[in-house]
């Protein structure tokens, strides 16, 4: 899989708030966990799963920021998965995580630090950005 590619489709996807590309990239079981998820949809949920519900989230989200755009930061590549970090809304830090098969699987959003990780991808956050590895750790 061609990571930096893939990062750049899906952020390119919603700079250009293309829906459908959006969530060509994303598996039907696909998770996102955000402090938004409350916000947007006026209920006590933090969490958004499968692909259908996660379309009606994105609507929702994409009236509320007409402006929205990513900013990639980083791609953290690791056995079977990767994780992309990039700046959202207020400058949160988000993450992906995408399978080999190229689908995000789970998307967590948070405004202090990184905060799922899959296991593949921990070891060379450690290496890589300690500084991240340690609020992390702290954020757990």
């Amino acid at each position: 899989m061609d990571l930096a590619g893939f990062a750049h489709e899906l952020v390119a996807a919603w700079n250009a708030h293309d829906l459908e590309q959006i969530l060509a990239h994303c598996a039907d079981d696909v998770e996102l966990v955000s402090p938004f998820v409350a916000k947007l949809t006026g209920g006590g949920e933090s969490a958004v799963r499968g692909k259908a519900a996660l379309r009606d989230y994105f609507v929702r989200g994409l009236k509320e920021f007409p402006a929205l755009r990513f900013e990639l930061a980083r791609v953290y590549s690791g056995v079977r998965s990767c994780v992309l970090e990039y700046h959202s809304v207020n400058c949160l830090r988000t993450a992906e995580d995408a399978t080999d098969r190229g689908l995000v699987e789970t998307v967590s959003a948070n405004g202090r630090s990184l905060v799922r990780v899959k296991a593949a991808g921990f070891a060379l956050l450690k290496e890589k950005r300690p500084d991240y590895y340690a609020e992390l750790k702290r954020n757990i």
